[in-house]
């Protein structure tokens, strides 16, 4: 979409250059779309990477700031292209977005001056633009997270239900069996993997998967 996006305010972009075979870098692209004349005569190498503020890696930063999984991911980007990118004579752009919708500080500039060029392109407002540009981006995202959970079966395997499902048992049994009750762990990872338990339970239900 911003491939097409690109063509559309008239400036001439192409997919995936600057591909290297060297032994240190296998498989090194740091163009996923190059966008030439981008800035007073610099090309621009748009590297464009959707990262989850649920990783690891991230997590306790997001939840102290906003953005930091996408940030994170735009100076591991510099840290990877840089180097490449200046011997080509491009500047690197990351054009990074969490999965649940916050752009990256670079992204968000450089959609800003896409946005420009566009209203000038078309005679509209900036903020029209822009206002249109972020929603056909967004609906895209959301489109390919909506992809990404209907193709996980809801009868896979999931590790981390499973850990909440033992959890779950550990704090509930010895209780349950005073009781005379059998504990029974419902348990949902975010994206929509239900545990082994709780597929196995919903099985016997009216209906063949959960809901």
């Amino acid at each position: 979409m911003l491939y097409t996006t690109l063509h559309h305010a008239g400036l001439s972009a192409h997919l995936e250059e600057g591909s290297s075979w060297s032994i240190e870098k296998p498989k090194s692209r740091p163009a996923d779309i190059l966008v030439a004349n981008w800035d007073r005569g610099f090309s621009a190498a748009f590297d464009v990477s959707v990262t989850s503020p649920l990783n690891p890696l991230h997590i306790v930063e997001v939840g102290i700031s906003p953005g930091a999984a996408a940030k994170a991911t735009e100076e591991r980007k510099h840290r990877n292209n840089d180097a490449k990118c200046e011997e080509l004579g491009w500047r690197c752009i990351p054009m990074v977005v969490e999965s649940y919708g916050c752009w990256g500080t670079e992204a968000r500039q450089a959609l800003s001056q896409l946005a420009s060029q566009m209203a000038v392109r078309t005679n509209t407002y900036k903020s029209q633009m822009l206002n249109s540009l972020y929603g056909r981006l967004n609906l895209t995202l959301i489109r390919c997270n909506a992809r990404a959970i209907l193709s996980r079966s809801h009868f896979t395997s999931c590790v981390a239900a499973h850990k909440a499902e033992c959890r779950k048992h550990s704090s509930n049994d010895p209780k349950c069996q005073e009781l005379g009750w059998v504990c029974v762990p419902l348990a949902v990872e975010s994206y929509g993997n239900w545990g082994k338990e709780t597929q196995n339970t919903f099985a016997t239900w009216p209906f063949t998967s959960p809901p």
